[in-house]
């Protein structure tokens, strides 16, 4: 992505947050007339942001992104492990919407589709959009689950998403793909899976449940290095490669 094109995502996503705060606040003013504590089970908004999988044994590989030239090579790689992974489309960052007018998209998609991966949106202010061209191209309903761009959403937008109907995923184990995404760089985001479950070995957790996992649409880096690291790795430990929605209901 251009730095223009980051800049005017980050800075319409940065306008969705503001508009979630204003709704946010009037949902809480209209549900306090009725109630001297509004959304009892909302205490704290940020514990509505999944980032851990809440099932034992297994680890939640998510990729944000793609599909890029390259999935074909991803697709048999998870399969060869059996994993079943989250993959987080990005929507249009203009009116152009250049993504959803490339050729290549639907096909790549519904490759992950059909091969039994999850389908999760990495958009909020295309939503509608990128909505409609699932159920046009790919019949695919519109996802429930999505991650904010840049994973920016504080408690009033997780709260407000919520109330929408969404499930909020962000990540516990970023593999800092996104930083070392040179040849000569990645080597330091293997590092730091490894680190990741060494430390988790060590802290000899009762319920074995792994961080949900991060990763980005690098074909030079993250599909050949880091996420058959991430596999290799994560699957030497014993864990089982699960979706989100199997352990978030959405």
């Amino acid at each position: 992505m251009s730095p223009a094109a980051t800049g005017n995502a980050l800075t319409l996503w940065r306008a969705f947050c503001g508009l979630c705060i204003l709704a946010s606040l009037t949902l809480l003013s209209l549900s306090g007339a009725n109630s001297a504590e509004p959304f009892p089970h909302y205490q704290n908004p940020r514990n509505l942001i999944a980032r851990r999988c809440r099932m034992p044994g297994v680890a939640a590989l998510t990729f944000d992104d793609f599909p890029n030239e390259r999935i074909d090579e991803l697709l048999e790689l998870l399969a060869a492990w059996n994993a079943t992974a989250t993959f987080f489309v990005n929507g249009p960052y203009d009116a152009r919407a250049p993504m959803l007018q490339d050729a290549t998209l639907a096909p790549r998609v519904k490759k992950m589709h059909s091969a039994g991966h999850q389908i999760a949106s990495h958009t909020r202010g295309a939503q509608t959009r990128l909505d409609r061209w699932l159920a046009s191209h790919l019949g695919i309903s519109a996802p429930r689950f999505m991650r904010a761009p840049y994973g920016e959403c504080n408690a009033t937008c997780a709260l407000t998403l919520t109330l929408a109907g969404y499930k909020v995923v962000g990540w516990g184990m970023d593999t800092e793909d996104w930083k070392h995404n040179t040849p000569e760089t990645v080597h330091r985001s293997v590092f730091r899976v490894h680190e990741y479950l060494d430390d988790f070995k060590a802290r000899e957790l009762s319920d074995a449940s792994a961080d949900i996992v991060l990763m980005h649409a690098f074909p030079n880096t993250t599909v050949t290095t880091v996420a058959p690291a991430v596999l290799e790795a994560f699957g030497r430990e014993g864990f089982r490669f699960v979706s989100v929605a199997e352990f978030e209901p959405g």
